[in-house]
């Protein structure tokens, strides 16, 4: 026979089993509401949302060595994310070169004479570098490369700091990203900044806000049109996530 006292302790145990499950299972759901569109251009840079492994350990404390424990029990260990991309300068002449074989009508997201997106397999890309490599007037300039883990962010960063009206200002080119795994997909968001100190000014020649989500086994031709008064433009190739 089981004691009152224990009975107690039984059905408290149980009832905190149910309401942990209920809890994983709140956390783990996606608003209803939400749509994830292939390509959602920002108009700020982006702010991390919390993942749901993140807010169990924030409900229950993340500094509580028996949290960490559950939450890898309950979500698995954090996978991790390879970004690396390609930073190609190209002038519009060179670029009519390529267009063609890129087929600007099948894109998956085509801001006309703004910004072009593709998602294309890791045999593209490599197709399209090579191009790139041939075509006079086509620079790669870096190969900007971060690994960071399921439902966090890194960024990399290579230039240098100037002081402006007394302020420090970053001049180069910057690269943050943040991956959400999912069973299809990787949800990528991105902000991507190329500057340079012009007439002791700071001038921003690229400038990208986006949020990708990237069918697994693609990786994203990103193409951005000069502007007003510019004379080149910009690709951004990102290899294969998954």
């Amino acid at each position: 026979m089981i004691r009152p006292a224990r009975a107690r302790l039984l059905r408290l145990a149980g009832l905190t089993v149910l309401l942990v499950c209920a809890l994983i299972t709140f956390l783990r759901q996606r608003k209803t509401t939400e749509t994830l569109e292939p390509v959602t251009i920002l108009t700020s840079p982006f702010v991390l949302p919390a993942a749901p492994r993140d807010r169990f350990a924030m409900t229950f404390g993340q500094n509580r060595r028996w949290v960490a424990r559950a939450e890898e029990a309950f979500f698995g260990k954090r996978k991790s994310v390879t970004i690396s991309a390609d930073i190609i300068e190209f002038s519009v002449p060179a670029f009519t070169n390529l267009e063609s074989a890129l087929n600007a009508d099948a894109s998956t997201f085509n801001q006309t004479n703004v910004l072009n997106a593709w998602f294309l397999t890791e045999s593209q890309l490599k197709e399209i570098g090579q191009r790139i490599s041939r075509t006079p007037g086509m620079v790669t300039l870096t190969h900007p490369r971060l690994q960071i883990a399921d439902g966090m962010g890194g960024t990399v960063f290579m230039g240098q700091s100037v002081l402006m009206n007394g302020k420090p200002e970053e001049i180069g080119f910057s690269m943050r990203c943040a991956a959400t795994l999912h069973e299809d997909s990787t949800e990528m968001l991105t902000e991507i900044v190329q500057s340079e100190l012009n007439s002791a000014r700071v001038q921003t020649n690229l400038a990208i806000n986006a949020r990708l989500n990237v069918p697994n086994g693609k990786g994203i031709l990103l193409v951005k049109w000069p502007g007003n008064n510019e004379t080149n433009g910009w690709g951004i190739v990102v290899h294969s996530l998954q």
